[in-house]
């Protein structure tokens, strides 16, 4: 099996579930070549006993006791069966041709290992124009052009939505995740808000002397961004992400958050109610908070490498 097709999910919205599950049937590539393993990560009603998944001849469930979708996602990729692995989350359904689209990848660009593409909101809602800043951080990304790199860079480091990793590569990053409590604090269990397990992920690629990229042909779509374009949401994701960003930076490079002198922050921020800035003088504001708080454990011992 070249191809295995991982989603993990803990008490899934039906709609959703089933959405995600009708695009994989719709897959252009014969369901002989690929596998479907399903990770019920902790679930109150067993995933299998709820949805039906007969039309797959290559489908296994597996469960992850530990919540969270870092846990969740390391139990698949070291349950897989697949040369290379893809990602998928149980709001975001695949287009018809994605499994096809990522085969054509593999055998074009042999150097990349961990890759992904478009995150297309499923919505016709505009969001305001002060939101478009933090848009990629809720699962909102456009893929205009190719790009691939073997630098840690944002701008060709793929999301988890649709990933598509080497399992070699992917297993590194498991086995740090059932090893190492920092790795494993990254990501979303229960009400948290953290992030970057899929950065984490796909910089084990970039270690091992391969490249990362993003690809215009892929493309998801997210089902329910528009239930997360709103300020409260927004100032709690982005207060979550810079934890996660400086917990990822430090554990991996041993960068810390830099200090920004309390003088030009205040300046910056009496600036923004001058302006009328109420959402960015708030977001400003936890941005702070949240490297102070990464500051403060590494300080005293919280946070090691």
């Amino acid at each position: 099996m070249s191809i295995s097709v991982i989603i993990c999910s803990h008490n899934p919205k039906r709609a959703f579930f089933e959405h995600v599950l009708a695009s994989l049937q719709q897959q252009t590539v014969p369901y002989d070549q690929w596998e479907l393993l399903i990770i019920d990560n902790a679930s109150d009603t067993p995933i299998q006993k709820e949805y039906n998944t007969s039309w797959h001849p290559n489908v296994r469930f597996a469960t992850e006791p530990q919540l969270g979708v870092t846990y969740a996602r390391a139990r698949g990729i070291l349950e897989a069966q697949g040369n290379w692995l893809i990602m998928v989350d149980d709001d975001a359904p695949l287009f018809p041709d994605y499994i096809q689209c990522a085969l054509n990848i593999i055998q074009q660009h042999p150097h990349v290992a961990c890759f992904g593409g478009n995150q297309l909101p499923y919505t016709d809602v505009k969001p305001p124009r002060h939101y478009h800043a933090y848009l990629e951080m809720i699962g909102y990304r456009v893929v205009h052009r190719d790009r691939i790199s073997n630098m840690y860079m944002w701008e060709t480091t793929p999301a988890g939505a649709g990933m598509v990793v080497k399992r070699s590569i992917a297993q590194l990053y498991a086995n740090a995740v059932f090893n190492k409590k920092q790795h494993a604090a990254l990501g979303r269990k229960g009400n948290s808000l953290m992030s970057s397990q899929d950065i984490d992920l796909a910089y084990n690629s970039i270690d091992q002397g391969f490249f990362n990229g993003v690809f215009a042909s892929l493309k998801v779509y997210h089902l329910h961004i528009e239930e997360h374009l709103n300020d409260e949401y927004l100032w709690r994701r982005r207060y979550h992400n810079v934890i996660s960003s400086n917990t990822l930076n430090y554990i991996r490079f041993g960068k810390k958050p830099k200090r920004i002198p309390r003088s030009r922050y205040w300046t910056s921020q009496l600036l923004r109610l001058f302006r009328g800035q109420s959402f960015q003088f708030k977001m400003s504001k936890l941005e702070y908070q949240a490297s102070e708080h990464v500051r403060k454990q590494i300080q005293q011992g919280q946070l090691t490498r």
